[in-house]
C-alpha cells in the first residue's frame, strides 16, 4: 500500500549489504578492466585470506575509516569470502555486513593486500592497527574500481 511505501527507509530497513572487491593477477580481460584492479608483483594468496578473516566479526573499525564525523565507528562483518573465478580470471572478495564506514572495504581490502605482498607490512600490523584504532598508520586504501555494491537485502514488509 501507499502508506507502507511512505514508511519504508532504506538506510533502518536494511538486514545486510554485499560488496564485492575484484582483483586481477594478470593483464585483465577487456570487460573486467575496468571493474577489477590489476595486481602487480607477488602475492602469497593465503597471507591475504589469513588478513581478512582478522575483519571478520564485530570491531572498532575507526582505523580503517576516511573522515572524522562519526562518533560511532563500530560494525560488523558477518562474513569475509575470497573465491578465484576461473571463468573471468578474477579473484573476488566478499564482504557482507549491515552497515559499512567511508571507504572502509577498500581500506580493508588495502590493508590485506599490503601484509600479503610487503615486506615492510606484516599480518601482525594489520591486526596491530584493527585493535587500537590508530589511524596514522601506513597500510594504503585499495582503488576504487574494484569496489562493486553487489546487493542490499531489506526487511520484509
Amino acid at each position: 500500500s501507499l502508506q507502507e511505501d511512505a514508511q519504508f527507509n532504506p538506510h533502518k530497513n536494511v538486514i545486510d549489504k554485499t560488496y564485492y572487491y575484484h582483483l586481477c593477477a594478470q593483464r585483465p580481460l577487456p570487460f573486467w578492466a575496468r571493474y577489477g584492479v590489476q595486481l602487480h608483483g607477488k602475492i602469497d594468496w593465503e597471507l591475504f585470506e589469513q588478513a581478512l578473516k582478522l575483519f571478520q566479526g564485530t570491531h572498532n573499525f575507526c582505523a580503517f575509516y576516511t573522515g572524522d564525523d562519526r562518533e560511532d565507528t563500530v560494525r560488523t562483518i558477518k562474513k569475509i569470502n575470497f573465491e578465484y573465478i576461473k571463468r573471468y580470471d578474477v579473484y573476488r572478495i566478499s564482504i557482507i555486513g549491515k552497515a559499512f564506514l567511508r571507504h572502509m572495504v577498500r581500506r580493508i581490502v588495502g590493508a590485506a593486500l599490503a601484509a600479503a605482498q610487503r615486506e615492510s607490512i606484516a599480518i601482525d600490523d594489520v591486526k596491530h592497527a584493527l585493535d587500537s584504532g590508530i589511524t596514522n598508520h601506513e597500510l594504503p586504501t585499495a582503488p576504487a574500481k574494484g569496489l562493486m555494491l553487489y546487493r542490499i537485502t531489506y526487511k520484509e514488509r
